[in-house]
């Protein structure tokens, strides 16, 4: 899931909050190697530095 947010009254972005959904039998030991590849992305490393960018990992039902 992806949500982004604007900044009040401005068409720049202010914040993108990025979830990845996996299922309840994904291993717990590969959630920290994926949330550390989603923070060095190139894509996300060229954002301008004032965007906060959270990602998190859920897990589903």
């Amino acid at each position: 899931m992806l949500d982004i947010s604007f900044k009040e009254r401005e068409n720049f972005l202010d914040e993108i909050k990025l979830t990845l959904n996996v299922n309840k039998e994904f291993p717990e030991k590969y959630i920290k190697p994926i949330l550390k590849s989603l923070n060095h992305c190139a894509v996300k490393n060229q954002l301008h530095p004032d965007i906060k960018i959270n990602t998190t990992v859920v897990y589903l039902d």
